[in-house]
């Protein structure tokens, strides 16, 4: 009885160190090492500052933004609004919207801007990210990247690079 005790408390104990200790600090470090910065959260950083993350949606109410996808769905829903720009993601943070819903956009964009819709347009198709693969899921646009270069082009910076 004593001897299957033992054995039972030094097995919990050896899974505990593996499972515990060694398997996480070796994702860890691998994770540090192979993906750093999708590991620490894909941080968007300007000027040693931290101005969000491009995994998780950011509400933008401002006027001249393009708007990300709400957290629930909205009063307004003729048909002619791509559904992503009325009905939450599943999770609630997708931080895209899709090229439809970036395209509805573009005249209230090109007016509180006073920008021509064409740039808009073209700052939208340069920011596309296209399926993966070729074949899963659709283009999408990330809403917080989107608005980082909309104000860059505004500002005359159209080159801007984020730091990774």
């Amino acid at each position: 009885m004593i001897s299957a005790l033992r054995t039972s408390v030094l097995f919990i104990l050896i899974m505990t160190l593996i499972t515990g200790v060694f398997y996480p600090v070796t994702v860890m470090l691998v994770g540090q090492g192979l993906f750093k910065y999708k590991t620490n959260g894909s941080l968007i950083m300007r000027d040693d500052e931290i101005i969000g993350s491009e995994l998780i949606g950011q509400k933008f109410t401002q006027r001249g933004y393009f708007y990300s996808r709400p957290s629930y769905a909205g009063d307004r829903h003729d048909g002619k609004i791509p559904v992503d720009l009325v009905t939450a993601s599943a999770s609630g943070l997708d931080p895209h919207i899709s090229v439809a819903a970036a395209y509805y956009q573009i005249p209230r964009i090109a007016r509180d801007r006073k920008i021509p819709g064409k740039k808009v347009m073209e700052l939208i198709d340069r920011n596309t990210e296209k399926r993966l693969l070729w074949i899963f899921g659709e283009d999408r646009v990330n809403v917080l990247l989107l608005n980082l270069r909309l104000d860059d082009m505004m500002r005359g910076n159209d080159k801007v690079r984020y730091e990774k």
